[in-house]
């Protein structure tokens, strides 16, 4: 016999809701799962962009003589054209 309540199945399969989002909503304990998922997330975007961003500013730095100093000094520790790579391909 399955553990999984076929009515949060069907709100997954049917509106695309996952289940600690569905059980917030009705004020169940599953609020913290529901926040660590949220934080993981985050932390999973971010940390995609920061190798997307660096992929392409390694492409750029081989197609574009001088591209490392092309838009100025750093900021923040990291040159201009990273920040803008980040911001390419997180856009």
């Amino acid at each position: 016999m399955s553990d999984t309540n076929p009515a949060q199945s069907h709100i997954r399969h049917e509106y695309g809701i996952p289940f600690p989002v569905f059980a917030a909503a009705y004020g169940t304990s599953i609020k913290p799962a529901a926040i660590m998922r949220a934080i993981v997330a985050c932390g999973v975007v971010w940390y995609s962009g920061v190798i997307g961003g660096e992929a392409l500013n390694t492409f750029f730095g081989a197609v574009i003589p001088g591209w490392k100093g092309l838009l100025g000094g750093p900021i923040g520790g990291h040159m201009t054209t990273e920040w803008l790579s980040f911001l390419l391909f997180w856009a």
